[in-house]
């Protein structure tokens, strides 16, 4: 018997020592990132809005600070990383974006496949670029490899989609950053870059220093509207969560596109922040995306089914310029054929001038900027997005667009938005990821998966006084068993459960009033392993042992 009980101790240990070290090890990074925090806060959670309004180009930083691995990896992931739906960002060309980091020791190569990184180069590394070098803990490397992508301009948009991410993340985690166009030369043999990769730009990391630490010199002020769009609202999908959200897709269902999608739409392409920079002088309002020398060159043109309209970022407004549908020719003359079908067309373009830059390397990143906005409030606002080149017949997209009299106009870039027939909803449980699919003609919104409930809910909106239907498809794995559905608080009755050996499908019809709430509720959910099996196991630990003690005492 008492080599039982050591037997039965010995193996509960081996259980529980790497679930012990887990939990330490997860304290640890939390203790770091908690001790960061108490310092300078953060603000990961803050809705995507938020966080694309707080975006700012920031040159000072404290030199005394590191930041810490744990963050500079969720940066790295937020710019390039692995997704719940692919990658973070879009691509033309099979992400030919190549990032190193360096830190005060070392430069290491990212590979945002695994999230991993390989020593490239021992030594202190981030005085490379030149003259406009600014100092920072961190300095990332913007790279292209032009195996992957021979053409510096289009590999410059897509720089733009990740470095967009690298502002954004930076500002969520209370971190600083601006986009720099270095000596590339410097920086090409300074690395010992391969002849392929060619650098880009320079993004130094770090903590602001006053006053722009904490970003509380940002002050809310009334956001714009007019009558052709409405108020700016935030959505209730955080930043992370619309990075996990991002994909291509052009197979749109036929719920139209609201006033109220177009307004964020446009504002988050070009418009202006809803928080007054009072450190500046004078006080003033940034825009969504960063500009070369905050020139900002760029026009963006919406078209549907009534005609083509130009976005004015000042009012906050659109006016028409060409009527009728002319997204078929818009589509064709970008070399996109597959657009025309969009609800929506939005077409970048810029202004030619005298400035050297305009028309390069620094246009094109500012498309990418735009883009990859655009993706992130698709994702917050329900929406699918895919991004096409539109530099096959500059004239006869002029003439689609109702601009052939402007001959310093330069249109180079499309996205399609509109409303995906199918939503993919990613759910982690137990560091596994689960899928629901969802076709239906509503927007869905807010899907939250809620595991001590046995539940799922989200939001469905759509056309007033319509009919709307949902299929919702459901792991057998994640929930099984009877299901009961509740709308607005209130019991589905044209709910059919369908079941095979891996899925439950549940199909439901409803009248659209205004925006209901859906909540599915199974009878079985699977369990949370991790929370109870230590415990478990030391009470199978302590029962054998009070057994032991029972059988000694009779024994006695």
């Amino acid at each position: 018997m008492r080599k039982n009980i050591i037997l039965v101790a010995y193996v509960s240990l081996l259980l529980l020592v790497p679930n012990q070290n887990l939990i330490l090890g997860n304290k640890m990074t939390e203790s770091i990132i908690a001790q960061t925090n108490n310092t300078y806060g953060t603000s990961i959670d803050m809705p995507l809005e938020m966080i694309i309004s707080r975006r700012m180009s920031i040159r000072n930083f404290d030199l005394t600070i590191i930041v810490p691995p744990e963050l500079v990896s969720k940066v790295l992931w937020a710019a390039y990383g692995s997704s719940w739906t692919g990658r973070t960002v879009p691509s033309f060309s099979n992400y030919p974006i190549v990032i190193y980091v360096s830190n005060e020791t070392a430069t290491y190569k990212f590979f945002p496949e695994n999230q991993s990184f390989t020593l490239w180069k021992d030594g202190d590394h981030r005085r490379f670029g030149g003259s406009w070098n600014i100092e920072a803990p961190t300095q990332l490397y913007i790279v292209l490899d032009t195996n992957i992508c021979p053409d510096m301009l289009w590999g410059s948009a897509e720089s733009g989609c990740i470095i967009q991410n690298i502002y954004l993340i930076a500002n969520a985690l209370n971190l600083g950053t601006v986009c720099q166009h270095p000596n590339k030369t410097d920086i090409d043999q300074g690395l010992g870059l391969p002849l392929n990769e060619k650098s880009l730009y320079k993004m130094p990391l770090g903590y602001p220093l006053s006053p722009y630490t904490d970003y509380q010199h940002l002050v809310l002020t009334n956001r714009q509207s007019s009558p052709e769009l409405p108020e700016i609202q935030d959505s209730n999908i955080p930043f992370e969560d619309a990075l996990n959200s991002v994909f291509r897709s052009h197979e749109w269902s036929e719920n139209p596109i609201t006033k109220q999608e177009l307004s964020q739409i446009l504002w988050v392409s070009y418009g202006y922040s809803y928080y007054e920079d009072t450190a500046a002088s004078p006080p003033k309002s940034h825009r969504t995306v960063p500009s070369a020398h905050a020139y900002y060159p760029m026009k963006v043109y919406a078209t549907n089914s009534s005609g083509v309209y130009e976005y004015l970022p000042e009012q906050h407004t659109i006016t028409k310029i060409n009527a009728g549908d002319r997204r078929s020719s818009i589509a064709q003359s970008s070399g996109n054929p597959w657009a025309s079908s969009a609800p929506f067309i939005f077409v970048i373009a810029y202004i030619e001038d005298t400035r050297p830059w305009i028309g390069g390397q620094d246009t094109y990143t500012e498309i990418g900027l735009i883009t990859q906005n655009i993706y992130l409030e698709s994702a917050a606002c329900g929406l699918i997005a895919d991004w096409g080149k539109a530099d096959t017949d500059e004239e006869a997209m002029k003439e689609a667009l109702g601009v052939t009299g402007e001959t310093e106009l330069h249109p180079v870039s499309i996205i399609t938005i509109g409303h995906p027939s199918t939503y993919l909803h990613k759910v982690e449980w137990d560091e596994t990821i689960y899928q629901i699919e969802t076709n239906t003609n509503s927007t869905i919104l807010n899907f939250q998966f809620d595991q001590p409930n046995r539940r799922i809910s989200f939001n469905v909106s759509g056309p007033s006084e319509t009919q709307g239907f949902c299929n919702v498809t459901i792991p057998n794995s994640l929930l099984w068993g009877d299901f009961t559905m509740l709308i607005d608080g209130n019991p589905e009755t044209t709910l059919k459960q369908n079941n095979n050996s891996t899925h439950t499908s549940l199909h439901f019809t409803y009248e659209i009033l205004n925006t209901l709430n859906v909540q599915i509720i199974s009878e079985y959910v699977i369990p949370e392993f991790r929370a109870w099996t230590p415990t478990l196991i030391l009470m199978v630990l302590m029962f054998t042992l009070i057994i032991h003690k029972r059988k000694n005492s009779k024994n006695s």
